[in-house]
């Protein structure tokens, strides 16, 4: 089971500690994708970047080392959570005839990015977008 976080979220977060609990209880495999920040292209002065959240590279790169280590028939999940779920979306809708998964679940899909943006902005008085910028900074501040 390949596990999405949102934009904010990675492997430590609890709704995906839950749902790995709960794959793993079940009989899956869960691989956590960290797509917030990685290491591949240097573009920052540490050598990190932000994912391009519409570049495939990723999920096909997760999916292909799912099933070189599981073996090429292991049944491929995905569940994608907010951001992380566009991210999924994208990939399984450009990818429709060899997305290398059995079924994608998308969770809080906000289907228009930026109006949700907007709405968070003006409803939470700026709140969520501090937050979000506190967020994204952490990893390249440690």
């Amino acid at each position: 089971m390949l596990i999405l976080p949102g934009v904010t979220g990675c492997s430590q977060v609890n709704y995906v500690k839950d749902i790995a609990y709960y794959a793993l209880t079940h009989g899956y495999q869960p691989v956590v994708i960290n797509c917030l920040v990685t290491k591949d292209k240097v573009q920052t002065y540490d050598g990190s970047r932000v994912l391009d959240f519409s570049d495939n590279e990723v999920m096909r790169s997760a999916v292909d080392l799912v099933h070189k280590e599981l073996g090429p028939e292991a049944e491929v999940y995905g569940v994608g959570f907010s951001l992380g779920a566009n991210h999924l979306l994208r990939y399984v809708g450009s990818h429709h005839h060899d997305h290398g998964m059995r079924a994608a679940v998308s969770i809080s899909n906000p289907f228009d990015v930026l109006a949700t943006t907007v709405r968070l902005k003006y409803r939470a008085f700026g709140l969520y977008d501090k937050f979000i910028r506190v967020k994204l900074a952490d990893p390249f501040l440690k």
